[in-house]
C-alpha cells in the first residue's frame, strides 16, 4: 500500500467516528486514569460501543490499560500520535 493511503486509513481508524472523537476527547480532559465506567458516564456510549473503540484506540498505540483491576485507560502519552493528538486538543480549545 503506497504511504499516502497508509497514513489515511490509519488516520480514519484513530479519528473515525463520532465515537471515538468522545473517547479520545474524554480521556484527554481527564488527566487521569479512567474506568471503561467513567468513560461510558461522560460519552453517553453504550459499554460494547466503548469496550470496542478502545480496543482499537490500544490497538493504534494511542490508549494504554492499566494493568490493575480495575481496568482504567489513559492516553499513551510516550506516542508520537498521541502526542500530535493532545497538540490538536490543546489547540482546538484555545480557538473556542
Amino acid at each position: 500500500m503506497e504511504p499516502e493511503k497508509r497514513i489515511l486509513n490509519e488516520i480514519i481508524e484513530i479519528f473515525g467516528s463520532e465515537g471515538k472523537i468522545k473517547v479520545l476527547w474524554a480521556l484527554y480532559r481527564s488527566h487521569t486514569p479512567q474506568t471503561t465506567y467513567s468513560i461510558i458516564k461522560v460519552t453517553g456510549l453504550k459499554r460494547v460501543d466503548a469496550k470496542r473503540i478502545l480496543e482499537t484506540l490500544k490497538k493504534n498505540g494511542v490508549v494504554k490499560e492499566s494493568d490493575y483491576r480495575p481496568k482504567k485507560y489513559m492516553l499513551n502519552v510516550e506516542s508520537e500520535k498521541t502526542k500530535v493528538l493532545v497538540n490538536f486538543f490543546e489547540k482546538i480549545e484555545a480557538c473556542i
